[in-house]
């Protein structure tokens, strides 16, 4: 958790301020001002916990165990069809003198508005978005972007599945994932990898769970009665993989009961899999290794048939954005290079080898080995 740099701020600031954060009677957020406020403070902003469990739980620890230095600000559930969602907690920190970095914890619908908006209101303002998938966020507005390398993802997504016997593809997707520049590459990238693997690429729709009347259940409902079809159409040689972070674990558990593969993760993470799994993480919500190790058992089911990143990519990021941070304001950091991203990410990967280039965009994009539980 932010261990290096993140302490070493703590250290040389000498923070002594309490924040905390409230709602207006119209229900927007609001920042309460600390009266004593001298050097600085980073805000994270992030969904509800039930929009991305395993972010909000990585986003929740941090600011628990940092609460002088970190305030945790969270958008509303309507944030698709509301953009403005997502702007007014990036406006509550930007307004608040105290805050002197903010972290969009996932670059969802709304962000790259609301990057601008912090920009023009405070320019001293150190800003960080992990997972930028509006596609129009540049450097020039953002200090920091960190995604995952989702061509690359889609590629290895397919290459893992030809390893894991699967000669059909089912790319389940939205039309409002569709929308993100960063789905629609990997996409493309995950069927250009099937043609030249000799495997068939089928694209097709999945419930959104941000439609009227769509619900968590009703998504993973859909899926499993749509794997039932998939298999009944193209066989058990088939691999299965969608853009919902949600759904991941229940369509790991489809594939599973229908004799699929699941070669690869929206957001690679073993700990999005475990709930629906069966598996416990109790006092290791974020703890990648251990959920690595659960998944494994015989027991779980999935062994040898579902594949991800050994370590959460949200967390990562997250944590490396804190990092990041802590260093820009305590004035210890370096500029965001290749390699200082690849050193900043180090500590929290669990020892995976990782990639990292940039995009024209000024974006750092990280890869990693998919890996059979």
């Amino acid at each position: 958790m932010c261990r290096r740099l993140l302490a070493a701020f703590l250290a040389v600031l000498m923070i002594l301020l309490t924040f905390g954060c409230g709602k207006t009677a119209d229900g927007k957020t609001t920042a309460q001002n600390s009266d004593t406020a001298d050097n600085g403070k980073i805000a994270i902003i992030t969904g509800a916990s039930e929009q991305a469990p395993e972010l909000y739980a990585v986003a929740s620890k941090i600011a628990k165990a940092h609460p002088e230095s970190v305030l945790l600000l969270k958008y509303g559930e309507d944030f698709y069809a509301n953009p403005t969602a997502v702007q007014r907690a990036a406006k509550a920190a930007a307004e608040n003198q105290n805050v002197k970095a903010i972290i969009f914890a996932d670059g969802v619908n709304g962000t790259a508005s609301a990057v601008k908006m912090v920009r023009e209101m405070r320019s001293d303002m150190c800003i960080v978005v992990c997972n930028p998938h509006e596609g129009s966020i540049e450097s020039k507005t953002a200090d920091l972007m960190l995604s995952v390398d989702f061509p690359a993802l889609g590629e290895t997504a397919a290459e893992k599945a030809k390893e894991m016997g699967a000669e059909n593809f089912v790319f389940y997707s939205t039309r409002r994932h569709l929308q993100y520049s960063s789905v629609v590459a990997l996409r493309k990238a995950a069927e250009d990898a099937c043609k030249e693997a000799g495997i068939a690429f089928y694209a097709t729709s999945s419930i959104d769970l941000y439609e009227t009347g769509r619900t968590l259940e009703s998504a993973k409902q859909y899926l499993a009665e749509d794997a039932a079809r998939q298999e009944e159409k193209h066989g058990k040689k088939t691999a299965l993989f969608c853009t919902e972070p949600q759904v991941q674990g229940a369509l790991a558990a489809d594939a599973a009961a229908h004799g699929m593969v699941m070669p690869a993760a929206f957001m690679p993470s073993p700990l999005a899999l475990a709930a629906d799994l069966g598996v416990d993480l109790t006092g290791h919500e974020t703890d990648s290794a251990y959920a690595v190790q659960q998944l494994g058992a015989d027991s779980v089911g999935v062994k040898g048939i579902v594949a991800t990143w050994s370590f959460s990519a949200y967390a990562a990021f997250l944590q490396a954005a804190c990092d990041y941070a802590a260093g820009v304001l305590s004035g210890s950091g370096e500029a965001a290079s290749v390699d200082s991203v690849q050193e900043l990410l180090k500590p929290y990967t669990d020892g995976a080898q990782i990639t990292v280039k940039t995009d024209a965009l000024g974006a750092y994009l990280v890869q990693s080995k998919l890996v059979t539980l």
